[in-house]
């Protein structure tokens, strides 16, 4: 297991017993950001939801993390696109859930389109539902129809989860401790700048030279194009430097 998942797969860990010790267990699903359309034939730039981001460190839309803290242990599932070819060729490269699983830390990932028909098996007898309340509408939507799915099954023996509480103030708790990686690269930073060959004791120069240190990861896009191909290469620098896209302060 390489070091960037295994980060992830500690904050994941974290929600889980946070989940254990407020309702015992349950699951806990928490989706990325939906892609806005432009135009009729085009969408923006995709932008990663930051919650679901900062749990998996995974870069594609419609993709949704489950945590699942039950009595036969701890369950981190991923649901996300198929691997497509096809797809690729327009809408950049996509992992699948074989690679995903593997690269990403995951215990179990399905295709997206298994998620409606798994669900409710995953919710089923679960003490408390753990998700994002009120952040996206069709979301909120796929929440009380699952939900009432499962409610449809109590003939059957199972129940519905008997809560539902927002997973995000979990996630803003954890986020106000940053990681050891998060502040590792402002020390690498400072450091080399202390051996620059031209340190000055003017501030106007210094900034010249020292504010631009860190944009110039930001830069990288707009000098090589700002695809997708070029936007997940330039995640897995920044997780090799030990940046987090999320390392900013909850909100």
């Amino acid at each position: 297991m390489n070091h960037a998942r295994q980060i992830y797969r500690a904050r994941r860990d974290a929600v889980l017993k946070s989940m254990r010790d407020h309702a015992g267990g349950g699951v806990a699903l928490v989706p990325t950001a939906p892609e806005v359309p432009r135009n009729r034939d085009s969408l923006f730039p995709f932008r990663h939801d930051s919650y679901f981001y900062y749990l998996s460190g995974f870069p594609e839309p419609e993709a949704v993390v489950a945590l699942i803290a039950g009595p036969e242990g701890d369950r981190h599932v991923l649901f996300c696109r198929d691997k497509n070819e096809e797809r690729e060729v327009w809408d950049g490269f996509r992992y699948g859930p074989d690679a995903a699983k593997e690269i990403f830390g995951f215990d179990e990932a399905h295709s997206i389109a298994e998620m409606r028909s798994l669900l409710p098996d995953i919710a089923a007898d679960r003490p408390a539902l753990f998700t994002p309340l009120g952040l996206f509408g069709d979301w909120d939507r796929k929440i009380t129809d699952l939900l009432n799915e499962v409610r449809d099954r109590v003939r059957t023996g199972v129940a519905a989860p008997d809560e539902v509480v927002d997973v995000r103030g979990t996630i803003d708790t954890m986020r106000l401790r940053k990681d050891t990686h998060e502040l590792a690269l402002d020390a690498i930073f400072h450091n080399r700048m202390k051996q620059y060959a031209c340190l000055t004791n003017r501030s106007a120069a210094a900034a010249a030279v020292f504010v631009p240190f860190y944009a110039g990861l930001d830069f990288l896009r707009y000098r090589w194009g700002y695809d997708k191909a070029t936007r997940d290469a330039l995640s897995d620098l920044k997780i090799t430097l030990g940046v987090d896209d999320e390392s900013d302060t909850p909100g």
